[in-house]
């Protein structure tokens, strides 16, 4: 039986280099100007918060935007190491970066 392991984003959110994709949808949308606006980006999901910035942005100057800083503040920490040093065959994972791939000299087959 083959091993399959299914890895989300809070790996990258252990460290200090860490960061979450809420927090990159704020960077790409700006200080919320009230209250109000902080508290339904808070309450919004995900898919339903970036599809709202991306209708209001031009979508390949947002996946510019979102490469940019996936390159400059989404970086390996060593919980992406311990995870590809176990025994698992497959890795399926929500996130859309290389870091586990980043944090070893694994050669994929």
């Amino acid at each position: 039986m083959k091993k399959v392991i299914l890895v989300g984003n809070g790996i990258n959110q252990v460290s200090d280099n860490g960061a979450s994709w809420t927090a990159l949808l704020n960077k790409l949308a700006g200080e919320p100007k009230t209250q109000h606006e902080e508290k339904v980006r808070k309450a919004k999901p995900f898919t339903l918060w970036f599809e709202e910035i991306s209708s209001s942005t031009r979508k390949k100057n947002l996946k510019e935007s979102v490469a940019t800083a996936l390159r400059t503040g989404l970086r390996p920490n060593s919980m992406h190491t311990e995870i590809m040093d176990l025994d698992f065959e497959n890795i399926l994972t929500t996130n859309y970066d290389y870091n586990l791939e980043n944090s070893t000299n694994y050669v994929w087959k």
